[in-house]
Protein backbone atom coordinates (compact mmCIF):
# COMPACT_ATOMS: atom_id res chain seq x y z
CA UNK A 1 0.00 0.00 0.00
CA UNK A 2 3.20 2.70 0.71
CA UNK A 3 4.49 1.24 -2.35
CA UNK A 4 0.95 2.83 -4.53
CA UNK A 5 1.31 5.98 -2.37
CA UNK A 6 4.70 6.32 -2.93
CA UNK A 7 4.28 6.01 -7.01
CA UNK A 8 1.42 7.97 -7.12
CA UNK A 9 2.83 10.81 -5.76
CA UNK A 10 5.87 10.43 -7.86
CA UNK A 11 3.82 10.20 -10.94
CA UNK A 12 1.78 13.49 -9.73
CA UNK A 13 5.40 15.09 -9.19
CA UNK A 14 6.51 14.18 -12.48
CA UNK A 15 3.20 15.29 -14.03
CA UNK A 16 3.30 18.63 -12.33
CA UNK A 17 7.01 19.51 -13.37
CA UNK A 18 6.57 18.69 -16.74
CA UNK A 19 3.06 21.23 -16.88
CA UNK A 20 5.25 23.48 -15.48
CA UNK A 21 8.09 23.45 -17.98
CA UNK A 22 5.86 23.80 -20.55
CA UNK A 23 4.13 26.27 -19.79
CA UNK A 24 7.02 27.97 -18.64
CA UNK A 25 8.61 27.58 -22.16
CA UNK A 26 5.88 29.17 -24.45
CA UNK A 27 7.65 31.94 -25.43
CA UNK A 28 3.91 34.07 -25.46
CA UNK A 29 4.30 34.37 -21.82
CA UNK A 30 7.14 36.43 -22.28
CA UNK A 31 7.02 40.11 -20.91
CA UNK A 32 5.97 42.46 -23.56
CA UNK A 33 9.10 43.89 -24.25
CA UNK A 34 10.53 40.36 -24.51
CA UNK A 35 8.11 39.08 -27.49
CA UNK A 36 8.60 42.82 -28.66
CA UNK A 37 12.54 42.49 -28.63
CA UNK A 38 11.94 38.71 -30.35
CA UNK A 39 10.12 40.37 -33.32
CA UNK A 40 12.50 43.03 -33.95
CA UNK A 41 14.78 40.26 -34.33
CA UNK A 42 13.15 39.08 -37.32
CA UNK A 43 11.59 42.78 -38.60
CA UNK A 44 14.19 45.69 -37.69
CA UNK A 45 12.56 48.38 -37.68
CA UNK A 46 13.17 50.28 -40.97
CA UNK A 47 11.98 46.83 -42.44
CA UNK A 48 9.57 47.23 -45.65
CA UNK A 49 5.97 46.38 -45.26
CA UNK A 50 6.11 43.93 -47.36
CA UNK A 51 9.07 42.16 -46.12
CA UNK A 52 7.44 41.89 -42.55
CA UNK A 53 3.89 40.54 -44.05
CA UNK A 54 6.33 37.98 -45.61
CA UNK A 55 7.73 37.05 -42.67
CA UNK A 56 4.88 37.05 -40.77
CA UNK A 57 3.31 34.49 -43.70
CA UNK A 58 5.93 32.60 -42.79
CA UNK A 59 5.12 31.75 -39.33
CA UNK A 60 2.47 29.13 -39.55
CA UNK A 61 0.98 29.73 -35.88
CA UNK A 62 0.48 33.80 -36.83
CA UNK A 63 -2.59 34.91 -38.32
CA UNK A 64 -3.47 38.38 -39.54
CA UNK A 65 -6.33 40.04 -37.93
CA UNK A 66 -5.92 43.54 -39.98
CA UNK A 67 -3.58 45.25 -42.58
CA UNK A 68 -4.09 48.67 -44.16
CA UNK A 69 -4.49 52.00 -43.08
CA UNK A 70 -6.67 53.62 -40.70
CA UNK A 71 -7.12 57.26 -39.45
CA UNK A 72 -5.61 58.18 -35.85
CA UNK A 73 -8.90 59.48 -35.10
CA UNK A 74 -11.03 56.09 -37.08
CA UNK A 75 -14.58 57.42 -34.80
CA UNK A 76 -14.73 60.69 -36.24
CA UNK A 77 -16.90 61.14 -39.65
CA UNK A 78 -15.14 61.20 -42.84
CA UNK A 79 -16.36 64.26 -43.78
CA UNK A 80 -14.84 65.96 -40.69
CA UNK A 81 -11.83 64.13 -41.67
CA UNK A 82 -11.69 65.57 -45.15
CA UNK A 83 -12.47 68.95 -44.13
CA UNK A 84 -9.46 68.94 -41.70
CA UNK A 85 -7.35 66.08 -43.67
CA UNK A 86 -3.92 67.77 -42.80
CA UNK A 87 -4.57 67.42 -38.68
CA UNK A 88 -5.33 63.76 -39.23
CA UNK A 89 -2.16 61.22 -39.37
CA UNK A 90 -3.06 57.94 -42.02
CA UNK A 91 -1.39 55.20 -39.67
CA UNK A 92 -0.46 52.05 -41.68
CA UNK A 93 -0.75 48.57 -39.61
CA UNK A 94 -0.43 45.27 -39.67
CA UNK A 95 -2.05 43.35 -36.47
CA UNK A 96 -1.61 39.73 -36.11
CA UNK A 97 -2.76 37.13 -33.35
CA UNK A 98 0.75 35.43 -32.31
CA UNK A 99 -1.27 32.61 -30.18
CA UNK A 100 -2.70 32.14 -26.88
CA UNK A 101 -2.22 30.04 -23.80
CA UNK A 102 -3.79 29.24 -20.84
CA UNK A 103 -3.46 30.86 -17.36
CA UNK A 104 -6.88 31.12 -15.19
CA UNK A 105 -8.35 31.60 -18.45
CA UNK A 106 -7.09 32.24 -21.98
CA UNK A 107 -5.40 34.93 -22.78
CA UNK A 108 -4.56 35.93 -26.48
CA UNK A 109 -0.96 37.77 -27.73
CA UNK A 110 -1.03 40.08 -30.56
CA UNK A 111 1.40 42.33 -32.32
CA UNK A 112 1.18 45.44 -34.10
CA UNK A 113 3.72 46.33 -36.54
CA UNK A 114 3.34 50.31 -37.17
CA UNK A 115 4.60 51.55 -40.53
CA UNK A 116 5.24 55.50 -42.22
CA UNK A 117 4.20 57.16 -45.24
CA UNK A 118 7.20 55.00 -46.89
CA UNK A 119 5.77 52.01 -45.98
CA UNK A 120 8.78 50.89 -43.62
CA UNK A 121 8.74 49.65 -39.93
CA UNK A 122 8.72 52.36 -37.06
CA UNK A 123 7.19 50.09 -34.16
CA UNK A 124 5.72 47.07 -33.25
CA UNK A 125 3.44 47.01 -30.23
CA UNK A 126 2.59 43.76 -27.78
CA UNK A 127 -1.18 43.58 -26.52
CA UNK A 128 -2.09 40.39 -24.17
CA UNK A 129 -6.40 39.83 -23.66
CA UNK A 130 -8.46 37.65 -22.03
CA UNK A 131 -10.64 38.16 -24.87
CA UNK A 132 -10.11 38.03 -28.46
CA UNK A 133 -8.12 40.91 -30.07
Amino acid sequence: MKKIIIYTLLSLLVIIGVAVFVSLSNPLRKSDEEIRENLLKITPIGTSMEDVLKAIENNKKWKILQEGSWKSWPSLPDKIVSIYKNFFIKIKLINVLLGTYWGFFEMYVGAHWKFDENLKLIDIYIQKNSASL
